[in-house]
């Protein structure tokens, strides 16, 4: 049964991240903003997902699917990687290592802030 939420959850992921996208792509960028922006969501989200579940000692039915499913199918590393490699090619060397830095360190404040909310909202 977790393979079919994980499924259901992934395709509601993958339709954020395309909605988000989709939205913030008609604007001209010179920087990947909409990958940037759903890979800190989805660390905030799993970073609050992985805290309540371990707090609540509640059952993975729900909490595995969310994280592997809807934060696997929203964030994007593999887009994130090629972004980065396609403004290295175009002779960018600043914008990936801020690009690459920003997503993974603030990627992991981010984790850190789910968990605080989880834990001074949901939790207290």
């Amino acid at each position: 049964m977790n393979l079919l939420y994980i499924s259901i959850f992934g395709v509601l992921g993958v339709l954020s991240r395309y909605s988000i996208d989709l939205y913030l792509s008609n604007k001209e960028y010179l920087f990947p903003y909409p990958t940037l922006l759903v890979n800190l969501i989805g660390s905030i989200l799993a970073g609050f997902l992985y805290t309540v579940a371990l707090e609540k000692t509640a059952s993975s039915t729900i909490y595995i699917p969310l994280i592997i499913g809807f934060c696997g199918g929203l964030t994007t590393f593999s887009s994130l990687t090629l972004q980065s490699f396609n403004m290295i090619q175009q002779g960018h060397l600043f914008r990936p290592f801020i690009y690459l830095t920003g997503s993974c360190g603030i990627g992991v404040i981010c984790v850190f802030i789910g968990n605080k909310i989880a834990k001074n909202i949901i939790l207290s």
